[in-house]
């Protein structure tokens, strides 16, 4: 079997992709990951396997024909194989009506959907009945950092007294109200000793002094933060989990998110938003949760974290990771749902 990921895989990008695709060999498939080879073909494969549409279209395309053009292409491979996409959010991050359209493409072409929670398998099973919808976790990412880090090395990696709280904020902020929300909550904890971790808070289109300025005001404040374009190198990245007390997750409005995952591989706890598949799956492993509109439950949340056993926590969500999340079982659910499509 071949399968194409229809994903340009690139140094210091997102790990699911090539994670999956270097553990099924062993499942007896070949896969290769191009967007080169969905628009010009030189070969057959039985599964076409989408992740990201803007990843097939072009993250700036402007194209106002894409979706007709994206739409002929998936007919042309379902008359050679099967036509598989792993729904990672709803709608584009931004908005575009180009890659809005390009979605409703996807999903509506799609012979096989597979979800990260039951919130999104339930939410588009019923506005597509007619296609498969099949429930395969977000794998951590094991091997591919160093997740044996301690608290203690890295603390004296980033010069912070063992005794300071620290939360750590990870992802991309992408809007402005996720950045008053953090800051507001974090603000709130009533520790002397404590640190914000958010790498990539601020807008990485504001001037280059301003930035300079906002920055240092809020190392004044507690906040170590950068502009929200900088990529996180890979050597860079498990001392910003191992550091942390706890996870926090700034999504106002979300359905799926690796850093909680990530979060999960080095046995940190978690606090974040009620919403979409990352709220079942906080629920499901006694992680805290809270409400993004209501700026007092986000509070309370983070002050709770602040006096519960993290460790312990943290200890509970690796086992879990182990158990549910691990990508060679991951890997093996996306084999078996390939196998299933190809003999129907």
């Amino acid at each position: 079997m071949r399968v194409l990921f229809v994903y340009k895989e690139k140094n210091g990008d997102n790990l699911f992709v090539p994670v999956i695709r270097t553990r099924l060999s062993v499942h007896g498939i070949e896969a290769i990951s191009s967007v080169d080879e969905f628009w010009n073909p030189s070969r057959s494969y039985d599964i076409i396997h989408i992740h990201w549409p803007e990843e097939v279209v072009g993250w700036n395309v402007n194209d106002v024909d894409i979706d007709k053009r994206l739409e002929t292409r998936l007919r042309y491979f379902k008359e050679k194989g099967s036509r598989v996409y792993t729904c990672h959010n709803l709608s584009p991050h931004y908005g575009s009506p180009l890659h809005q359209a390009c979605y409703r493409v996807v999903e509506r072409m799609a012979d096989c959907m597979v979800h990260l929670g039951n919130y999104s398998l339930g939410k588009m099973a019923g506005l597509y009945p007619d296609c498969r919808h099949v429930l395969i976790p977000h794998p951590i990412y094991l091997g591919a950092y160093d997740d044996t880090l301690t608290r203690e090395a890295a603390r004296e990696y980033w010069g912070i007294d063992r005794r300071t709280f620290v939360v750590t904020a990870f992802g991309k902020f992408r809007r402005r109200d996720e950045v008053w929300m953090t800051l507001k909550a974090f603000f709130s904890l009533p520790r002397r000793k404590k640190l914000l971790l958010a790498p990539r808070m601020l807008p990485g289109s504001y001037p280059k002094p301003l930035l300079s300025v906002i920055r240092c005001l809020l190392h004044l404040l507690g906040v170590r933060t950068e502009n929200n374009e900088r990529i996180i190198s890979d050597e860079d990245l498990p001392y910003y989990f191992a550091v942390s007390d706890v996870v926090f997750i700034q999504r106002c409005v979300i359905l799926n998110s690796g850093v909680v995952p990530m979060a999960f591989l080095f046995g940190r706890g978690v606090v974040g938003p009620d919403s979409g598949n990352v709220g079942e799956l906080l629920r499901v492993t006694a992680n805290l949760v809270f409400s993004p509109s209501d700026q007092g439950s986000v509070n309370s949340m983070l002050r709770s974290a602040m006096n519960m056993d993290l460790d312990d926590l943290g200890a509970k969500n690796r086992r879990y990771a182990d158990k549910y999340l691990h990508p060679d079982k991951i890997a093996g659910l996306y084999a078996k749902c390939y196998h299933f499509e190809e003999s129907h």
